[in-house]
């Protein structure tokens, strides 16, 4: 005669285990999140149209803190090249952000009348380069029309002005 064991208690009291857990889990998550920065980035490699670069956008609690594009393009054999980069941060005191729905605007100081407009896209942001001019650029670069950053780490999207 053989003893039977009945595991059905334990394997409730587990499941009752986990689902708190798990539920304990949610409720830190939400809460640690909040204030926390996330980072979107991407590299742009070069094409026919353009040079290379790279763009990055900074959010905290769904608001856009800082973008940074920057291209580079080779110069000629032996020579260094050329690049150029827009960076501007909701502090740097040289830019003016504003807020319209889900898009950011930022415009700056100098070059008087330059301006991007940050616009969110699920799982990124595309960065309207079309009002700035090669003000923030060295001779012979350019920046594309626009940029789009899809996650971080990936290729970034770029329209060039032909």
């Amino acid at each position: 005669m053989g003893v039977t064991m009945s595991h059905a208690p334990k394997r409730s009291a587990l499941r009752l285990f986990t689902f708190i857990v798990l539920a304990s889990s949610a409720g830190c998550a939400s809460a640690s999140t909040e204030g926390a920065t996330q980072s979107f980035s991407c590299e742009l490699p070069r094409g026919d149209t353009g040079g290379a670069g790279d763009a990055a956008v900074e959010v905290r609690d769904g608001e856009v803190q800082s973008v940074d594009v920057q291209t580079y393009f080779p110069g000629l054999p032996g020579k260094p090249g050329y690049s150029c980069t827009l960076q501007a941060t909701r502090s740097d005191g040289e830019s003016t952000w504003t807020v319209d729905g889900a898009e950011t605007t930022v415009e700056f100081i100098w070059p008087e009348h330059d301006s991007i407009k940050i616009v969110p896209l699920p799982g990124g942001y595309k960065i309207d380069l079309s009002k700035t001019r090669s003000s923030f650029c060295g001779a012979g670069a350019a920046l594309p029309e626009e940029m789009t950053i899809l996650g971080t780490g990936a290729q970034c999207r770029a329209v060039w002005n032909e």
